[in-house]
């Protein structure tokens, strides 16, 4: 689906900041003990070079807004800045095939203010296009989003001492 036009193939809106967020407002939650959370999409797209483009923004209370910098990109990258609006990191100009993108969310996390990373967090996913006063084009286009997770780890504790002793012909031990 197109994350900026209307329909398929049609072209996004000039001067508009669209956003779409995988399971709305509640966000993705991670349970508690979740290690390597990982965020994997598949997109290609058709910007105005350098000045329209499709970012990556976290958030972990459903109001505060992170970028995603390129440095939690694990996968294709960010290519190119917007030059309007504050020179975000960006995938912009064209891409037409699908490309796999990987992100490191519990680095995303960390920078959202979650010291331990995205483990027992309702994580919010921005993709958000944004476009300038000029030239339209294609847009982003999104396909199989998931959120992965290593398991949560099972017990490991050593069971605690059983006491083995056979009972005595009296009842006590």
């Amino acid at each position: 689906a197109s994350c900026t036009g209307t329909t398929a193939g049609a072209q996004y809106t000039i001067n508009d900041f669209a956003f779409a967020q995988p399971n709305g407002l509640g966000g993705i939650p991670v349970p508690a003990g979740s290690t390597t959370v990982r965020l994997n999409f598949w997109h290609r797209w058709a910007f105005e070079n350098g000045w329209d483009g499709g970012m990556l923004a976290i958030s972990l209370d459903g109001s505060t807004y992170t970028m995603v910098p390129a440095s939690a990109i694990l996968a294709n990258a960010y290519n190119g800045t917007t030059l309007n609006g504050g020179g975000y990191p960006a995938w912009t100009n064209t891409q037409s095939t699908f490309v796999s993108t990987i992100v490191n969310l519990d680095a995303a996390c960390v920078l959202a203010g979650a010291p331990s990373g995205c483990s027992g967090q309702n994580v919010r996913i921005g993709f958000a296009g944004y476009t300038d006063t000029s030239i339209n084009a294609n847009g982003w286009y999104l396909d199989d989003v998931t959120v992965t997770r290593d398991a949560v780890p099972a017990c490991t504790a050593a069971p605690s001492a059983v006491r083995t002793s056979p009972r005595s012909p009296t009842g006590s031990w």
